[in-house]
């Protein structure tokens, strides 16, 4: 038996075109077909007023089916097959339509809503109204593009960030020790001021120089001395505060820009969390407060730059999901974050009290492209390169529960040491 011909019948390849019959020609040809690695689909097309408006499946292959997931379909208009999808995916009638008009041959690639994949998609027309469709799913490509045009991204934002972070750095510790100066002064000033005053006393009880005393005490009242020396040492105090805040933005922004190893080094996760919120706090402080529960974990064998980039798309999610809940009202939800030790895994659990995700959308959070914040808003990459960093990089899991209108909790569990695999349950 000839594998090429897929055990089906033996077929005469090495005769010349000329040399085969109807019959042996139409088993090769159908041979070729049935074992193509490419999606194809022969169709018609149907129009109104001159207008695409649905087309036919009159024939596809096996490897149509495996890759689309669309069974029995021969016969069937596409909009029977797949409903919606002539208002969801419309652009692609009008490309098949302009080709079975045309019968000019064109190639694109597309995201179909309808089947949330990308294709590549080559088609051409035998006869008017007939179009074939030859494709390629090339989600996981574009899946990896996307990948990487967010790590290019990061990467140039990174070394942005570490530029600036150097930059505040030098001018903050400038500001930082004249503060710091000013308020060792003012304590001086202060003790000097005392002995000035008993001096005026003094002065006063004996008498002789009441014009200067007048005008000393005229002095005190024009700087409002009692004022000063009850205020100043507060505003101090919040100088010192708002310079450690900027330095504590800054080393986060250090650590965070700082560019990952190739190899996995072993790393706190705790502090990269603290990190992270350090980075997130302007997208979280106005809906939420942050609890953490910080468990003792050992360092975790791990890129950490890529983890950075999952704790911080988590815990902005996080912070959206409530700020959808609390809008302008002023008050606050929680993101609570804990993480712990599981047996052979660090845990790391980060909870939201936002509206939580519906059933319906649930097997689809971590498909790439999809997104239920408004256009501009989000780019349905997020979850998808999280779970990739998480589940194929680093060997854990990235799962999540979630209770309408109660919440979400999206949990990341990493092997400790040396790889393992949890499979990326969800």
């Amino acid at each position: 038996m000839d594998k090429w011909n897929n055990g089906a019948t033996e077929l005469p390849l090495d005769r010349t075109p000329e040399s085969r019959s109807p019959r042996e020609s139409e088993k090769l040809y159908r041979s070729l077909f049935e074992n193509m690695l490419n999606g194809f689909a022969y169709c018609r097309m149907l129009f109104e007023d001159g207008k695409p408006l649905d087309f036919i499946y009159l024939a596809v292959n096996a490897a149509f089916e495996s890759q689309t997931g669309l069974k029995n379909v021969v016969g069937k208009k596409v909009t029977e097959v797949i409903p919606g999808v002539r208002e969801s995916d419309a652009p692609v009638f009008e490309i098949f339509g302009r080709v079975a008009t045309t019968g000019r041959p064109e190639r694109f690639e597309m995201f179909l809503q309808a089947l949330q994949m990308w294709f590549s998609i080559s088609v051409y027309s035998p006869e008017p109204e007939y179009f074939v469709a030859v494709f390629d799913v090339i989600t996981e490509r574009k899946q990896l593009e996307a990948e990487l045009g967010q790590a290019r991204k990061l990467e140039a934002v990174g070394q942005l960030a570490a530029g600036i972070a150097h930059e505040i750095n030098t001018p903050t510790q400038y500001v930082g020790d004249g503060v710091h100066f000013l308020k060792e002064a003012f304590e001086g000033y202060r003790r000097l001021a005392s002995q000035y005053r008993r001096a005026l006393e003094v002065l006063h009880a004996v008498g002789g120089q009441e014009a200067l005393v007048a005008e000393i005490r005229q002095t005190e009242q024009d700087i409002d001395l009692a004022y000063l020396e009850e205020n100043v040492p507060g505003s101090f105090a919040s100088c010192e505060d708002g310079i450690s805040r900027i330095s504590t933005i800054v080393r986060a922004m250090k650590e965070f820009a700082h560019p990952d190893q190739k190899e996995k080094v072993p790393a706190n996760l705790n502090q990269a969390l603290q990190t992270t919120l350090a980075i997130a706090r302007n997208e979280y402080k106005y809906v939420a407060d942050v609890i953490t529960e910080f468990g003792d974990l050992p360092a975790v064998l791990c890129h950490v730059g890529d983890l950075n980039q999952v704790f911080l798309n988590l815990v902005v999610n996080a912070a959206h999901a409530i700020g959808d809940v609390v809008g302008q009202s002023g008050g606050k939800g929680t993101i609570r974050i804990r993480t712990s030790k599981e047996e052979t895994f660090a845990r790391i659990d980060i909870a939201d009290t936002g509206a939580g995700i519906p059933e319906k959308i649930r097997q689809h959070v971590f498909e790439p492209f999809f997104t239920t914040k408004e256009v501009g808003k989000g780019t349905g990459q997020g979850l998808a390169i999280a779970r990739s960093i998480v589940v194929t990089k680093h060997g854990g899991a990235l799962t999540f529960e979630s209770e309408v209108g109660k919440g979400t909790t999206f949990t990341i569990r990493l092997p400790i040491g040396e790889e393992s695999n949890l499979g990326g349950i969800d």
